[in-house]
């Protein structure tokens, strides 16, 4: 593909009662890398340009999914409307396996617009992000609470392989905590 200076290109889904609705072709990670190196924090929308110049809308929660694994990044956080993803009992799930989200989004326990976002996670963590945390943007200082405290403040979504770092994580935290306290 010719890159025509765009960061993310994408292509009509085949549902034109939705209108222009695409999906990823590809991420011209070089143009974003670029931006990185010259001190510049890359803004992406998501609109995917089609090989006739066309704009498309791409679900958010997708394209950051697929940039985190792109880049290669360690994390990524969807910041949201909701606490997080809600268990079985309808509590708030703190942390979830990969295994785990699976068997919500199958027992139609994650609905509505949380079953992509979910479905980014999953593929995310599978495809070697280490954890996707979602959490709600509205709580003050949200993703602090979410990444330097043992107990968050949304749902951390992890691979069901490799080391278990946010069980473990936190647990030193708590230790910390306890300690200090």
């Amino acid at each position: 593909m010719q890159k025509r200076g765009q960061a993310v290109y994408g292509f009509l889904m085949g549902q034109p009662e939705l209108g222009f609705v695409g999906n990823i072709e590809s991420i011209d990670v070089d143009l974003i890398h670029l931006l990185l190196s010259r001190n510049f924090i890359p803004v992406i929308m998501p609109i995917g340009v089609g090989a006739d110049g066309s704009a498309y809308h791409i679900n958010s929660d997708l394209l950051a999914g697929r940039l985190a694994r792109t880049l290669e990044a360690e994390k990524l956080i969807l910041m949201t409307n909701v606490p997080g993803v809600r268990d079985h009992a309808g509590r708030l799930a703190y942390i979830l396996t990969a295994s785990e989200a699976d068997a919500l989004l199958r027992d139609g326990v994650i609905e509505g617009g949380m079953r992509p976002r979910v479905t980014a996670a999953l593929r995310a963590v599978r495809e070697g992000v280490r954890s996707v945390h979602i959490i709600d943007g509205s709580v003050p200082s949200a993703l602090l609470l979410e990444v330097l405290t043992a107990q968050g403040v949304g749902t951390a979504v992890r691979s069901d392989v490799g080391p278990h770092f946010l069980e473990d994580s936190r647990g030193y935290l708590l230790s910390e905590q306890a300690a200090s306290g």
